[in-house]
């Protein structure tokens, strides 16, 4: 007998919209960009669009791009890319059903892993949690997550890329407010890959850029967009429309609005730099207008994280999306719902890139346990995701004939030879009887993730930076601090 494999529960969100309801928000968005148009901020990027066809006012900063040049642009974006790590091994392909994992972006605390109090993140923070995603099987990439208090404000992300690239091997997704930090970082990264060719045949980072809603794209969110689409290499759109506030009360609303904020940082890339990446993101929620605050553990976070999934496959883009959110401020029974339900969602939506973990206080904490209990978390999903194996080995028929009424299958070959397969092993999570568990000490899930965190940090750096290229960095950081004069 022959079988058709199912379709990979990562795409099981392929039915949140039918056809026409895909065909309506895109024309609903095209509508926008062309009648409405969006405010840049950026002489530069007004003058690429001018250049490409779209209609420019330089007194109001406003750009309303064509249909012609939208849809132009999403034909000629990649449907996927690789996300290089400093190692091959860690390389990361975000193709059509992959899903993987990554932190929360960019928290100003850390809860300290000996005080279990909250404080000001620094630096040496950043490195920790470099070689916390090197050692988490299930995150793809370092996402920018931690922002250092002890480093000039201007040159942070540099000053992040650094601490990141010496402690993993993974890609590394960077965030720069202006020209000169964009295009160092850019630097910065084509000297640990051995110059600029080799990283835009195996781009190292991703740039992350949040256009301001509604409709605006200042400076800051522009830089990196410009300096990174430049040199092809890849780019993050990820609008943070808040539903009721900087976005329609209506879901369907801010999901337009959404769009055309994507769409149009889309057409900056392409018209710099045909060929671009650029991955389709968000960090949309809504606005609590009950408590006026922002709320990410949310069921609306999640849907909409779902719903930019659908969008993405619908233009054919590689997706990032939020999940493992949470508003509570602490780790406790909100917080493990929250970010369950928040990255199952996105996830069985098809989403490449499922972000928002090590989030507490909707993301204003960073949590280094709860990075370790996520793992876990995502280790489930990611088991989940895989579905049901239908063969005729997998269904057993003949040994389950053969086994009949009273038997037992704890001792058979069989269970030896798929039960690893066919078994998901947490490593936090526990599994052991209340007598064990006693015995152990009754710790919780919080005290076992945060002590495992301590351990992979405390853990040799498996792949060190050469001193050469260590030196290289910090000459380029100190040549952008010039040029910005943070120091003479």
């Amino acid at each position: 007998m022959n079988y058709n494999p199912s379709t990979n529960w990562a795409l099981i969100g392929e039915k949140m919209f039918s056809e026409d309801e895909l065909y309506a928000i895109h024309n609903a968005s095209l509508e926008i960009l062309e009648k409405t148009g969006i405010y840049y901020e950026e002489q530069d990027a007004r003058d690429f669009y001018k250049r490409a066809g779209a209609a420019v006012n330089d007194d109001t900063c406003i750009v309303k791009i064509p249909k012609w040049l939208v849809e132009e642009s999403i034909t000629s974006a990649p449907g996927y890319y690789v996300a290089a790590g400093r190692d091959p091994e860690f390389d990361f392909s975000l193709d059509y059903g992959r899903v993987g994992f990554a932190a929360v972006g960019i928290a100003p605390a850390i809860r300290d892993l000996k005080t279990g109090k909250n404080r000001p993140s620094v630096k040496q923070d950043l490195e920790d949690y470099a070689r916390l995603m090197d050692q988490l099987e299930n995150y793809a990439m370092v996402w920018d997550c931690i922002q250092p208090t002890d480093v000039p404000e201007a040159t942070a992300g540099l000053h992040a890329f650094e601490a990141y690239v010496k402690n993993s091997r993974k890609n590394i997704m960077t965030t720069n407010f202006d020209r000169v930090t964009a295009r160092a970082c850019v630097e910065m990264a084509a000297a640990v890959v051995g110059g600029m060719d080799q990283l835009r045949e195996r781009p190292l980072i991703t740039a992350g850029s949040c256009p301001k809603s509604p409709l605006t794209s200042s400076k800051a969110v522009t830089a990196s967009v410009i300096e990174f689409a430049l040199e092809g290499l890849p780019c993050i759109g990820m609008p943070m429309v808040l539903s009721g506030a900087t976005g329609p009360v209506t879901l369907a609303g801010t999901l337009v609005q959404h769009n055309a904020e994507v769409l149009g940082n889309l057409v900056l890339t392409q018209i710099i730099r045909k060929g671009t990446p650029y991955l389709y993101g968000s960090c949309t929620s809504l606005m609590d207008l009950r408590k006026a605050q922002c709320g990410t553990g949310c069921a609306e976070h999640a849907m909409f994280g779902a719903a930019i999934a659908r969008l993405a496959h619908f233009y054919q883009l590689p997706c990032v999306a939020p999940g493992s959110w949470t508003d509570s401020k602490c780790v406790d029974m909100q917080s493990g719902m929250e970010k369950a339900f928040s990255a199952l969602v996105p996830a069985f939506a098809g989403a490449n890139i499922v972000f928002g973990a090590g989030a507490l206080a909707g993301g204003m904490v960073v949590d280094f346990g709860s990075f370790v209990a996520e793992d876990d978390l995502f280790q489930m999903i990611q088991f989940m995701l895989k579905g049901f194996d239908v063969t005729p080995e997998k269904m057993a028929v003949e040994l389950i004939k053969e086994v009949g009424p009273k038997g037992e299958y704890l001792t058979l070959p069989h269970t030896f030879e798929h039960m690893r397969e066919n078994q998901n092993w947490p490593h936090i999570f526990n599994r052991d009887t209340e007598t064990a568990w006693t015995m152990e000490g009754s710790k919780t899930m919080d005290d076992v993730a945060r002590a495992k965190a301590g351990e992979l940090i405390a853990a040799p750096n498996p792949a060190p930076l050469p001193q050469g290229i260590q030196e290289r960095l910090a000459d380029i950081i100190k040549e952008a601090e010039k040029e910005l004069g943070v120091i003479k």
